[in-house]
């Protein structure tokens, strides 16, 4: 049954296409840069990294089985938080050059400027 109340048109506000080819590529770079990235050390000393956090053993499958010409939604979705990633990282960075620096030794720690 289809609702014949709903317009046709597609929302440009809200959410982020992929289907653009260059978008595509910039997004998976951006994603395999997020899967590379190390989070911490194992107890041998070996490093983690964000790709050996994913639980989903689905997504994992179909990261493996992805190719240009396939419906992967997973992968997908991954695509679009590869680019959620990189601009968070950027936003930090962006943040982290116009942070002052704080001096503890003259001020007390719980009256100090925080920011």
């Amino acid at each position: 049954m289809w609702d014949t109340s709903i317009k046709n048109k597609i929302s440009t506000t809200i959410g982020y296409n992929v289907g653009n080819n260059q978008v595509k590529l910039d997004g998976l770079r951006m994603l395999k840069e997020m899967l590379y990235t190390v989070v911490g050390k194992r107890p041998d000393g070996r490093e983690l990294l964000v790709l050996h956090t994913i639980y989903d053993h689905p997504s994992v499958l179909e990261l493996k089985k992805w190719n240009e010409t396939g419906n992967f939604d997973r992968v997908s979705e991954m695509i679009v938080r590869g680019i959620e990633w990189a601009a968070n990282d950027k936003f930090a960075e962006n943040e982290m050059k116009h942070r002052k620096k704080v001096d503890t030794q003259e001020d007390n720690f719980w009256t100090r400027p925080r920011y």
